[in-house]
């Protein structure tokens, strides 16, 4: 299935041949001009060697999500032990907000800096970085003034706890996506390890401080949105003097109004997907008029189960795009088919370790975890949760490749697919079976997703969608 969705990848070149097929490319795709052929990115080799880098980078990466995530899944279980089921509902709920603000974020600036920066702007990448930071702090303060007003208002004439809850999102929104943007940065410099030593930093400072205000008279539900805030302002100083970016500007050098239509050209397909497609957290705001907070708390709960391999994918995707991007100049599209069958192999294997490993110990995971609560719901329910990392490791993989191609279109009218599974089949079943219905929506929507990206891909890749990228390599190897 994989082999055909990849397609058929060309003969493995020689390893002198690496800075002939870039410039190569250079020569023939407008996509990768001015890029360098000298390259640092010496994993990317057919060798022994190469292996050996992919592992040691794979492992920081994995080692730096799971810190990070891991921190933020030590808070959401205290949490949902601390909080009744409805408070911790109104911080799924303005979490959920943030994750969504995060996805508008992630669309404008980092995932354009995840295909840029290893690419037409490697040699500039520290004034590149300044100029994303005013970006962000530009877009950051709008849409933080936003939500606060949106919070206040609720808590006038709808509910006090969501209301405020929102207001602690917006105070934190802005620091937990400006750490979002400098930890994506380490990856571009493909240095996962200072990303690491961030997450130490980060999972230090966040526990500690979560279980000392536990139990004061303040503590609501917006606290741990604060904390996680200030925790988050703390490590990116910290991975900020680590990249170094260049704060003053120098004559010549890159402009905002260049740059910024660099990113309008590439994510305004990113953003429309992301208006289009909000699966996941469509379910936490919407659903709380059927299932009320304590539904909407049992649906996180569920979900934070398969967080766990849900983030590894998400640790390896961190690494995978801006190696694509190099694959792509290195190899062509068949170079990139290969990394790509042995990142679906692997991470296959190790989600379907996690699932059985977490199906016969499914009621000890959630007795341990939840001291009892939300047990009804280790049936059904956490299966279909536990079968959202294979959709996963399809969609990351496919939209990491069709990103690296510079075809965020397609990766958008995907996202139309599964939007539509998401109101006319997810929600629906949610209304009529509740958490298991929600999850369940979850993964159909993945999964037409998924299946609409290998079909793009495929058309894209078969009929010479890219094709002086695949003329470049081929004309490489015959050399």
């Amino acid at each position: 299935m994989w082999g055909k969705a990849f397609g058929k990848a060309p003969s493995d070149a020689m390893t002198d041949a690496v800075e002939a097929r870039a410039q190569l490319v250079n020569q023939a795709s407008p996509m990768y001009s001015g890029v360098q052929t000298k390259t640092d990115y010496r994993g990317f080799t057919p060798s022994f060697t190469g292996w050996l880098w992919w592992l040691g980078k794979g492992s920081l990466a994995v080692l730096d999500q799971a810190l990070f995530a891991g921190a933020n899944f030590i808070v959401n279980i205290l949490l949902a032990r601390w909080l009744v089921p409805a408070d911790y509902g109104a911080f799924a709920l303005a979490f959920s907000v943030v994750l969504l603000l995060g996805s508008f974020h992630t669309a404008t600036l980092t995932e354009p800096m995840l295909v840029f920066g290893p690419g037409k702007y490697r040699n500039e990448f520290h004034a590149y970085l300044r100029l994303l930071l005013y970006g962000h702090f530009a877009l950051m303060s709008a849409s933080a003034l936003l939500l606060g007003v949106a919070g206040e208002l609720i808590a006038v004439f709808k509910s006090s706890a969501v209301g405020h809850t929102l207001i602690g999102a917006a105070i934190a929104s802005p620091l937990l996506l400006l750490l979002w943007l400098v930890r994506r940065a380490c990856y571009v410099k493909l240095h996962p390890g200072w990303s690491a030593m961030g997450g130490c930093l980060y999972l230090v400072i966040l526990v500690p401080a979560m279980l000392r205000v536990h139990g004061k008279q303040f503590f609501t539900p917006a606290v741990p949105l604060v904390i996680m805030g200030v925790a988050a302002l703390v490590v990116s100083g910290f991975l900020l003097v680590l990249l170094r970016p260049r704060w003053t500007s120098v004559p010549g050098g890159l402009g905002f109004a260049m740059v910024a239509a660099e990113h309008w050209h590439y994510s305004r397909w990113s953003l429309a997907a992301v208006v289009i497609n909000c699966p996941t957290n469509i379910y936490f705001i919407i659903l709380p008029a059927w299932l009320g907070l304590s539904g909407v708390g049992a649906l996180r709960a569920i979900l934070n189960v398969s967080a766990p391999a849900s983030q590894t994918i998400a640790a390896f995707s961190l690494i995978l795009l801006p190696a694509l991007v190099v694959e792509c100049q290195r190899a062509g599209v068949g170079g990139m088919n290969r990394t790509m069958k042995l990142y679906v192999t692997l991470l296959s294997i190790g989600a379907l370790a996690y699932l059985g490993v977490l199906w016969v110990g499914r009621f000890l995971v959630l007795g341990f975890l939840y001291s009892g609560k939300y047990s009804e719901y280790a049936s059904f329910p956490l299966l279909m949760a536990c079968l959202l990392p294979f959709a996963n490791v399809a969609s990351t993989t496919i939209s990491n490749g069709l990103r690296a191609l510079e075809r965020p279109d397609c990766i958008c009218w995907c996202y139309v697919a599964s939007t539509i599974v998401a109101v006319f089949v997810g929600i629906p079943l949610a209304v009529k079976f509740g958490v298991g219905g929600a999850v369940t929506g979850i993964l159909f929507s993945n999964a037409s997703a998924s299946l609409g990206m290998i079909f793009l891909y495929r058309k894209l890749t078969h009929i010479g969608g890219v094709p002086e990228l695949d003329r470049a390599a081929e004309l490489t190897e015959q050399g």
